[in-house]
């Protein structure tokens, strides 16, 4: 997994914030938002058009989801430390389209 993806700028995505955007780029979107040590998120990725799967990194680079869950889009978890978080949104089967990424906070 490359940090953030080659080629991708971050967007930034607001806590309670829901995104729709298309998937275009093989390597995977890459979303940035910040927090504070001790809130529970839950970021989800939905998509009609591919198997949408969802990694959360800190500042250090340190992946901060598993590598297997039962549901790839989906990730809830209590932040560790107050910052800016990465997000990025891959495609699980190779294909591209549109998604939505949404951003909780205490879910």
């Amino acid at each position: 997994t490359t940090y953030p993806p080659r080629g991708v700028n971050p967007l930034y995505i607001a806590l309670g914030a829901t995104h729709v955007v298309t998937l275009m780029n093989p390597t995977g979107d890459a979303w940035t938002f910040q927090a504070t040590a001790g809130q529970r998120i839950l970021i989800e990725a939905q998509s009609d058009e591919f198997s949408p799967a969802v990694e959360v990194y800190d500042v250090t680079q340190m992946r901060l989801t598993p590598s297997l869950s039962l549901d790839p889009g989906l990730a809830t978890f209590t932040l560790p430390y107050d910052g800016y978080y990465l997000i990025v949104v891959r495609s699980q089967d190779g294909r591209m389209g549109a998604y939505s990424l949404r951003l909780l906070i205490n879910p």
